[in-house]
């Protein structure tokens, strides 16, 4: 799924890019948001639980909704960070839970755990493509609940993330 390249020097400095490019975003996203949470779920290659927060900006224009997050995930042999900047449209219904579907464009980071004196890089920086889809309901303290499904449409995402998440 990955080709690596040997470079003693490249490896800290993509760190240092994602985490920059993160903590930039997280303080800009935060100021804007109209609802924030955390996110939780499972991953298939990698096979990962991750844990995240999202945050949510109502509606960009009618019946779309823009829903970043970042996650942290671990298995298989694999740290990962990424960060998702997640567009859905939501369907108008007339019962308590509100269907969405969409797409996310994503920048991952990972972190290999590989053998001892293996020629390749232990990580890697990358972007993908997820269709996603799901569904939101409101809770009675007038946060929300959300289950969030994605499906990888580019070899650079994971094939199938499945989240559960609270906004309040």
């Amino acid at each position: 799924m990955f080709s690596h390249r040997r470079n003693r020097f490249v490896g800290p400095i993509r760190v240092s890019v994602v985490v920059a490019l993160a903590l930039v975003s997280l303080s800009s996203l935060a100021i804007a948001a109209v609802g924030v949470g955390p996110r939780v779920g499972v991953s298939s290659d990698p096979d990962q639980i991750f844990g995240g927060i999202h945050w949510n900006y109502g509606e960009i224009t009618r019946n779309v909704q823009l829903r970043p997050s970042v996650e942290l995930g671990l298995g298989d042999d694999v740290f990962s960070l990424a960060a998702n900047a997640d567009v859905a449209y939501e369907f108008t219904t007339s019962g308590r839970w509100k269907p969405y579907l969409g797409g996310a464009v994503s920048l991952f980071y990972y972190k290999f755990d590989v053998p001892f004196r293996v020629n390749r890089d232990d990580d890697d920086i990358s972007a993908g493509l997820s269709l996603v889809g799901g569904a939101r309901t409101q809770r009675s303290n007038g946060g929300e609940f959300l289950i969030d499904l994605k499906l990888g449409l580019t070899n650079r995402t994971p094939d199938f993330k499945a989240a559960v998440g609270w906004t309040f």
